[in-house]
């Protein structure tokens, strides 16, 4: 198996317009997907060596890229797809991921504008399908980031509602409410709670 994987990955390297590109994007999604980030790059780097225009094998690198917390490189990608396609929502979502966490190691005004163009990313993308992935967990942790912790709540809760399979929006509600009572102070957490109808809510307001 390990033999057939590196011959795979060395024939992926010339890919041609001959080769069957759906097989060699299988291989590395499941790279992708197993942590192998340096073998599944090669392979979407192979095929747009000979496609450019194949928007998985873009995506695939853009996912690389997050994977590796290369921010601005898979920023660049995403914005690339969004000159073309302006309502890619999968370019959306990571753009928003992207500007999110690049405005976080920004002071001030920049950290401002990029969290900006974060949330028109994730607006775009919600707008586009509310059911992509997680979007609604990774919009409600930029307004974490903002301290906007009702509406950061409310997202949470509509992607926990939307999609139950989203195990980290669930811990992450959890945490939300941790970090809302740390920031603001027991009293006016509580405060907020009571107009809130989630069982982490409840749970807050009767730990008080």
């Amino acid at each position: 198996s390990f033999l057939l994987s590196a011959t795979i990955v060395c024939e992926a390297q010339t890919v041609t317009s001959a080769t069957p590109v759906d097989s060699v994007l299988k291989i590395a999604n499941h790279y992708l997907s197993h942590g192998n980030i340096d073998s599944a790059t090669t392979l979407f780097k192979s095929i747009l060596s000979a496609r450019p225009d194949n928007r998985q094998a873009r995506i695939g690198l853009i996912q690389a890229a997050v994977a590796r917390q290369e921010w601005s490189d898979a920023l660049d990608l995403s914005e690339e797809i969004l000159k073309t396609s302006p309502h890619d929502v999968a370019a959306h979502y990571y753009a928003g991921i992207c500007e999110r966490e690049l405005g976080s190691q920004r002071a001030a005004l920049m950290r401002t504008l990029a969290w900006r163009r974060a949330g028109d990313h994730f607006e775009a993308a919600v707008a586009g399908d509310s059911l992509f992935q997680d979007v609604l967990y990774q919009f409600a942790l930029l307004k974490e980031y903002n301290e906007d912790w009702p509406e950061a709540i409310a997202l949470t809760n509509r992607q926990i509602a939307a999609r139950p399979d989203q195990v980290d929006a669930q811990a992450g509600l959890f945490h939300l409410y941790r970090h809302y009572i740390a920031e603001t102070g027991p009293e006016d957490a509580l405060k907020a709670f009571r107009g809130l109808h989630d069982d982490y809510g409840r749970y807050f307001s009767a730990e008080r």
